[in-house]
């Protein structure tokens, strides 16, 4: 990692983004803005809960500066967003863990396709084959016949 790779920005933050928005409702907002060049729209979560920021990952660091000024000022659903640029080279805060599932950092640090379902107020000794069990009912993504379900541990 370079030097440079922290002083030249290259995504975009945007602040102020209420917890409700999806990475979908922020690419439908910057589409007629922003018609080529975006990776990915990620939502930053701290603990699984949106913390008001979402990244806007560019193609190209030479992009930014055209993106910024298109995105100026941004209003999704009516709600306007602050766009500054990004001066990091990981996006991940908790890169340190390795696999484990932190819900900190862009997408929670978790595959996401806005397809995953957070579970608050399980009682701590519910075993993962019994919330699995409980899902049956419910049409879900499966691997091998059966419901991926993460059993998080504080």
């Amino acid at each position: 990692m370079s030097i440079s790779s922290y002083t030249t920005p290259d995504r975009i933050t945007l602040y102020d983004v209420p917890n409700l928005f999806t990475p979908g409702d922020i690419r439908r907002a910057i589409g007629d803005k922003i018609q080529e060049g975006v990776v990915s729209v990620q939502i930053d979560y701290k603990g699984f809960r949106p913390s008001g920021k979402a990244m806007i990952n560019l193609e190209k660091t030479e992009q930014l500066g055209r993106a910024l000024k298109a995105l100026t000022p941004l209003y999704v659903c009516g709600i306007q967003v602050q766009p500054v640029p990004h001066y990091s080279s990981d996006p991940f805060q908790d890169s340190g863990n390795g696999s484990r599932v932190t819900g900190n950092g862009p997408d929670g640090n978790y595959p996401n396709v806005e397809r995953n379902v957070v579970l608050w107020g399980l009682p701590g000794r519910t075993s993962v084959t019994e919330v699995t069990a409980a899902l049956s009912k419910f049409k879900t993504d499966e691997k091998k016949g059966k419901a991926v379900v993460v059993k998080l541990d504080k």
